[in-house]
């Protein structure tokens, strides 16, 4: 059995909180607390996790109509289950944090608890704080293996105009002759900006690259649109 994360011990380390018939868990990392918590106290676990190896680790073990997983930018709010309490993972990303956040109180339950659970150099201690703007009751449960594990009810408002379309952000990228407009979801790396680094690659790479180039999972495909764009190109995917 893989070991867990220290996220994932403090969760166990709370079972009682998650003795739920369903719980939707947003971000849930490659080890098996979803299996640990199935063997428990949890009837039903609904997941998403936006990690590649995270979801090639857990697909095999969401088999079965108790453990159902999701590698999309949104959850599916087309549930099995009424939705009891949701987990969520943090993110070093803000943005990516807020958006899931948005996502979640588009569809959660009036009275229905949301858990943050984070290590403390991602910023978790200060979430306690920013969940306030979101939510009349927020607490600290748990702090333990330099992470901690905050509980917000009673939302100030759902987002219930929640959509992915309206999370993208536009920005403009000019590198010598070439001009493009990107578009980026939260989450993303550099996401609404082209980075410095990238912006010196660009003005640098006065030329296709020969032979097969693959520019697979690098943010918002910014280098790829780029020599798409330069004379004499090739197909780039």
């Amino acid at each position: 059995m893989s070991s867990l994360t220290n996220p994932s011990q403090l969760i166990l380390r709370n079972q009682t909180y998650f003795d739920l018939e369903h719980l939707v868990v947003v971000g849930l990392p490659a080890d098996d607390l979803a299996h640990r918590l199935l063997e428990g106290v949890t009837g039903h676990v609904t997941a998403l996790t936006k990690d590649l190896n995270a979801y090639q680790y857990l697909l095999p073990r969401a088999r079965g109509d108790r453990f159902s997983l999701s590698f999309e930018p949104l959850l599916s709010t087309q549930f099995a289950h009424d939705v009891d309490g949701v987990l969520i993972f943090l993110q070093k990303s803000k943005a990516l944090t807020d958006f899931w956040l948005d996502m979640v109180m588009s569809f959660l339950p009036s009275g229905a608890p949301v858990w943050l659970v984070g290590e403390n150099d991602e910023g978790i201690k200060s979430w306690k704080k920013r969940l306030k703007h979101s939510f009349t009751a927020v607490r600290s449960v748990d702090n333990a293996r330099h992470c901690g594990l905050l509980e917000a009810c009673e939302p100030v408002a759902n987002s219930a105009d929640f959509s992915l379309e309206s999370r993208f952000e536009n920005f403009a990228v000019s590198a010598g002759a070439v001009k493009m407009n990107i578009a980026s979801l939260p989450g993303v790396f550099s996401h609404g900006r082209l980075d410095q680094g990238t912006r010196l690659l660009l003005e640098s790479l006065n030329s296709p690259p020969s032979g097969k180039v693959l520019d697979f999972g690098c943010g918002a495909g910014v280098i790829s649109a780029y020599m798409h764009h330069l004379p004499g190109r090739r197909h780039y995917t």
